[in-house]
């Protein structure tokens, strides 16, 4: 049986997220081969999200979209 390696495409943004609970996280989000980090939240039918965490690389926090109100791009 041969092996297949999937190919991922990584492409991470800095960002600040604003939730409906006044929480406010930073963190980086991979916007894949969408292109701008607007398109991840329009174009993508997937109600979760992935934040890897400022405080800790090995974690990723899983938002639904339901409950953000804001996210700023750093860079």
């Amino acid at each position: 049986m041969e092996q297949t390696k999937d190919h991922w495409v990584r492409q991470y943004k800095n960002v600040t997220v604003k939730m409906t609970d006044g929480s406010i996280m930073k963190g980086k989000i991979n916007i894949r081969d969408t292109g701008r980090l607007s398109n991840l939240f329009r174009g993508i039918p997937e109600n979760f999200i992935v934040v890897v965490p400022e405080e800790g690389p090995n974690k990723v926090i899983i938002i639904n979209k339901t409950y953000i109100l804001w996210v700023e791009s750093e860079d």
